[in-house]
């Protein structure tokens, strides 16, 4: 069975696709943003024979500054396009044959400012289901 750590990594090596893009596999002691954070949302749960379902949250992060362009800013990293994270994760969804499928939504969540150790950002969530064994 992967890992949730190897199937964090295996997330983070798709974000890091993105150019520019910093991808984190744990949260950071300082995020060098624009970022996209993946983390795990919840337990690990068996679903069919062999197969597991783990679920993670990728939270994309850019600096704020002003609403208009850190929103902007944010909105090229959300895209479906070529140079967005929904874009990169549907670039190999078996995560280097780590998964064997993964459920991306095409909504994004909370798309709102964080602070991080007194930094402003702009960011949203996205909830990913990865199937692997």
């Amino acid at each position: 069975m992967s890992t949730e750590a190897e199937l964090r990594d295996e997330l983070k090596t798709r974000l890091v696709t993105i150019t520019g893009l910093n991808g984190y596999d744990t949260w950071p002691e300082s995020v060098i943003a624009p970022a996209a954070i993946v983390m795990p949302a919840g337990n690990t749960k068996q679903v069919a024979g062999g197969i597991y379902q783990s679920t993670f949250e990728i939270t994309a992060l850019v600096k704020l500054t002003r609403f208009d362009e850190a929103s902007n800013a944010l909105d090229t990293y959300l895209q479906h396009a070529s140079g967005g994270i929904l874009a990169a994760l549907k670039g190999d969804t078996t995560l280097a044959g780590k998964a064997v499928g993964m459920l991306i939504p095409d909504a994004w969540q909370e798309y709102d400012p964080h602070t991080v150790k007194n930094q402003g950002y702009l960011g949203a969530r996205l909830l990913v289901e990865v199937y692997h064994t």
